[in-house]
């Protein structure tokens, strides 16, 4: 359990959940509801037909991978969504939501802290690479017009490909650059410096109006 990640747990609980609780109600209702035989194979061809697409995912993810904003984005892709006659699009809608809260809280913490040392296996879209010794800022794909070298720029390193579908890459940018300039405040006054509680509400609003909250 510990080499497994906060957000790939928290997503196995939600299915776990699911096939322990919801799952058996659900089987029990489309019985009460469909008194015929021919009624109950028409709802059981669209159970199996989620169970397919539950299975197709939960082989890819564990193929791949996939950790973070990674499985947050393969969730929450298009053809999921918008299935009729499903339980996919709620359920996978329920694991987002899930495993998003302990990416806002990875996100609190990078900015007020400067920091993201619950970080453990490397789920956050923010690398801290004094952690691991082994890389360095420009081993990764960086922007060189906003990149000046600084050690922040040296510590931290954005990855897209972990940036979550539910955020949109401008706001994780220009988040990144707001906690860059108040590293450089800090190393300049020597003052510890926060953000101000109306930013952090900005960041709020932003995750309720994308589902993250």
């Amino acid at each position: 359990m510990e080499s497994c990640s906060k957000e790939k747990w928290s997503v196995a609980e939600v299915l776990q959940d699911f096939l322990h609780s919801v799952f058996p109600a659900h089987i029990n209702k489309l019985f009460d509801e469909a008194r015929e035989l021919k009624n109950l194979d028409s709802a059981t061809f669209f159970l199996a037909t989620d169970f397919k697409i539950l299975s197709d995912a939960l082989s890819r993810i564990v193929k791949e991978g996939m950790i973070g904003g990674q499985l947050i984005s393969y969730l929450n892709h298009p053809e999921t969504r918008h299935l009729s006659k499903s339980i996919i699009p709620s359920l996978f809608a329920k694991c987002i939501k899930t495993g998003m809260q302990y990416y806002n809280g990875f996100l609190e913490e990078f900015l007020y802290n400067g920091d993201v040392k619950s970080d453990r296996q490397h789920e956050f879209m923010i690398w801290d690479l004094s952690k691991s010794k082994i890389y360095k800022a420009t081993d990764f794909e960086y922007n060189e017009d906003l990149y000046d070298n600084l050690e922040f720029e040296q510590k931290f390193v954005l990855i897209s490909d972990l940036i979550p579908s539910v955020w949109k890459k401008e706001m994780v940018s220009k988040l990144f650059q707001t906690r860059k300039i108040i590293s450089i405040m800090i190393s300049e006054t020597r003052k510890s410096f926060q953000l101000p509680e109306m930013q952090y509400e900005i960041i709020n609003d932003a995750s309720e109006n994308d589902g993250t909250r």
